[in-house]
């Protein structure tokens, strides 16, 4: 059953009415949403998401792995620079050593593991280690911001940049690092 609603700003527009008149409000937001363009985008990358984890779930699960051990290998690191060799020692450098260290272990475990049936793609050297020249730059950056001018005690820190880096790391390597294609030079996306 389709109803019409009127909005003096809009005019008449279409709605599909087919939930309680509590939902109303929802589903109307709803609906207005599906009918965007944006819509059809969130959709279709959506759809191209679940079709490369289809393709490449166990890739996909060593990378998570070497992340994920990557980021207890800077707070080991770190706990070990800042509580037990340099107690006294000033935070942010003891930062960068944790990083230097954890991004050691993640390229030896990605190259000897994770991406070892893969044959790099051209410029992914370059990119990588621009990548990795920017997160190191944001993470110690983040971590300065965060420990020494809003005061939030270290571990936490730790945490909350570990969590940003994560995001970081993944979005950059899965669309500029290893893409074919990352700064779209053939006009447009392959479809």
């Amino acid at each position: 059953m389709v109803k019409r609603i009127v909005d003096e700003s809009v005019g008449e527009i279409p709605f599909a009415m087919d939930v309680l008149w509590m939902n109303k409000s929802c589903h109307i937001l709803g609906e207005l949403y599906r009918s965007s363009s944006s819509y059809k985008i969130w959709v279709n990358m959506i759809q191209k998401i679940v079709l490369y984890i289809q393709k490449e779930w166990r890739l996909l699960l060593k990378y998570l792995f070497v992340g994920g051990s990557s980021f207890f290998v800077k707070i080991g690191s770190y706990t070990i620079f800042s509580r037990f060799l340099q107690p006294q020692g000033v935070r942010e450098i003891q930062n960068i050593e944790a990083i230097a260290v954890a991004v050691i272990y993640n390229y030896t475990l990605h190259r000897l593991w994770t991406f070892r049936g893969k044959k790099p793609a051209p410029g992914s050297t370059i990119r990588y280690a621009t990548v990795v020249g920017i997160s190191v730059f944001l993470d110690a950056g983040l971590f300065f911001v965060f420990h020494s001018i809003f005061k939030i005690y270290d571990a936490v820190t730790i945490v909350v940049v570990g969590v940003i880096m994560a995001l970081y790391g993944f979005l950059s390597h899965t669309f500029f690092t290893f893409h074919h294609d990352p700064l779209r030079r053939n006009g447009g996306s392959k479809e």
